[in-house]
């Protein structure tokens, strides 16, 4: 009589395996059917009681199990940072294939790398396409009125007034002008601030090429205008006896500095930006880039940010050598606009993204005043200005202050 075989197997993950009956070997006689009632008799004609041969199937049968949900987040999380890990190890290698690709910051951290998990392009063009939506007369009201509320919006400095029926959708909500005479322009200091918002940080860039983005973070600010772009001085005055530039491209040379503001818009304020000095704008850079957040529980924590995230670079000069103005786009903000600038497209869902890669555009000598329409974002964001003064300058504001467009950000000893 053949001896019937049967094996088991362990339980893995809230699946349960039954015991099955193996396929015979070849060598064996007899049958090792199961039916209903049992076992056949010794006489191994592998029918039953009734007459009727029953089969169990040769695989075997999965019974499910709840599990925890945390488990299950746990599991998609670490899939999606797998995911993420190896996207960029994919970006590096073809960065080093390409002659237009610069990473100037390294993603070496765990935090800027758990950052980056989530579909922040995606979701941000997803929600301009829900901004952009029409919206009827009767949900205005309410939907808008939300908004105003929730970020505290001043609706008696808008063009349209405090009326929110006059608003179409979110978009047009979001990037409303004010009037004018609201923001009055400084005459009596150097540098203006370009927009309104909260002052995220004030620095000075080192002789080594580094800015300070918060206490203890820095990064080189080279890599937030990629090859190419030197701000250094222009070789005249003073300078030219001892005028260098540092292996960065950064400059502390003779009686000029590097220095740099940055402003964070919130969701509340007036998105528009404007020039801050007198000075002339000369060339457009773009890098298609991440967009993440770039709230304070962001900036605070991940190294480099903003030479991370998409944004607009504008380089030329002033009275004093280098001036730029850097629109940096975030998590819903991927879209800015320069009114002087018909080639510029951003946050386009036809960008092949890769780390640094970026579009140009030769300007020819845009001459802007303080307060000067520049641009706009299509939500909150961040603003920042690098720029070369002379070693007295000193700012008026400091990290946490209020800011709004034309009012003072520093000025000389």
């Amino acid at each position: 009589m053949s001896r019937c075989i049967t094996s088991r197997r362990p339980e893995w993950f809230g699946l349960r395996a039954t015991a099955y009956p193996s396929r015979r070997p070849f060598f064996t006689s007899g049958s090792c059917n199961r039916t209903k009632s049992g076992r056949d008799g010794e006489n191994g004609s592998g029918h039953s009681s009734g007459g009727q041969q029953t089969h169990e199937s040769p695989w075997p049968k999965v019974e499910w199990t709840w599990i925890p949900a945390s488990l299950g987040f746990a599991c998609i999380s670490i899939l999606a940072l797998r995911r993420s890990l190896d996207r960029h190890e994919r970006n590096r290698a073809r960065a080093e294939r390409t002659a237009t690709i610069y990473n100037g910051i390294e993603i070496d951290s765990w935090k800027t790398r758990l950052a980056m998990v989530y579909p922040y392009r995606t979701m941000s063009r997803v929600w301009g396409w829900l901004t952009a939506l029409y919206l009827p007369v009767w949900m205005r009201r309410p939907v808008l009125g939300v908004y105003t509320r929730l970020y505290e919006c001043n609706l008696e400095e808008a063009e349209r007034g405090s009326d929110l029926t006059q608003y179409h959708s979110l978009l047009e909500f979001f990037s409303r002008h004010i009037k004018p005479e609201l923001r009055p322009i400084s005459d009596d200091y150097p540098i203006v601030s370009p927009c309104d918002g909260t002052v995220a940080h004030v620095a000075k860039v080192d002789r080594h090429g580094n800015v300070e983005q918060v206490k203890g973070i820095s990064y080189p600010v080279h890599a937030l205008f990629g090859p190419g772009i030197a701000p250094v001085t222009d070789g005249t005055a003073k300078d030219t006896a001892v005028g260098k530039a540092t292996a960065n491209g950064a400059c502390c040379a003779g009686e000029r500095h590097l220095y740099q503001f940055i402003v964070y818009l919130s969701p509340g304020d007036y998105h528009h930006f404007h020039s801050p000095a007198v000075w002339s704008v000369q060339h457009r850079r773009h890098f298609s880039g991440e967009l993440l957040p770039v709230a304070p529980l962001f900036f605070n924590r991940v190294a480099g940010l903003m030479a991370l995230n998409e944004r607009v670079v504008l380089t030329g000069k002033w009275h004093h050598g280098f001036f730029s103005m850097v629109a940096v786009g975030a998590y819903n903000v991927g879209s800015m606009k320069v009114i002087f600038d018909k080639k510029l497209s951003t946050n386009s869902s036809s960008d092949n993204y890769i780390p640094g890669f970026y579009r140009d555009n030769s300007l020819s000598d845009i001459n802007l005043r303080p307060g000067s329409y520049v641009g706009k974002f299509l939500l909150g964001s961040t603003v920042a200005l690098v720029f070369e003064a002379p070693a007295g300058f000193e700012f008026s504001v400091k990290a946490g202050d209020k800011i709004r467009v034309g009012e003072p950000v520093g000025t000389w000893k």
